[in-house]
């Protein structure tokens, strides 16, 4: 994510001298701790869950949610009582997400090259 991201956002630097907008990517990634409150308010992601996971212990297997924001693990239906409502990110979306954010920085590699080679 972090070098995908950085690629992005490096491209879009250099775009922004050709008129481009402005770049939606940090140049760093940042704990959620570390962000301000206008900044997790506007985060997209702000009060979702991520899984679900599952965690055998040999005998039984139980299903959790990890909670990003709290940096607390839901298991069973504490997801549900604790954030009612809350969003799951889930791997396959993270995937795809992730998968999205690498066709693009790939993409905004190719027309730098391309206008690189113009110029």
């Amino acid at each position: 994510l972090k070098t995908w991201g950085t690629a992005v956002h490096t491209e879009l630097v250099r775009h922004k001298h050709h008129g481009s907008a402005d770049s939606v990517f940090e140049p760093e990634l940042r704990a959620w701790r570390d962000l301000s409150v206008e900044e997790k308010l506007s985060d997209p992601f702000a009060k979702t869950l991520i899984g679900p996971f599952e965690h055998s212990d040999g005998y039984s297997t139980t299903s959790y949610h990890y909670d990003l924001e709290t940096g607390h693990t839901l298991y069973g239906e504490a997801a549900a009582k604790e954030r009612p409502g809350a969003l799951v990110l889930t791997m396959q979306a993270l995937n795809t997400i992730l998968e999205d954010l690498e066709r693009a920085s790939r993409r905004l590699l190719e027309q730098r090259i391309m206008r690189d080679l113009r110029a």
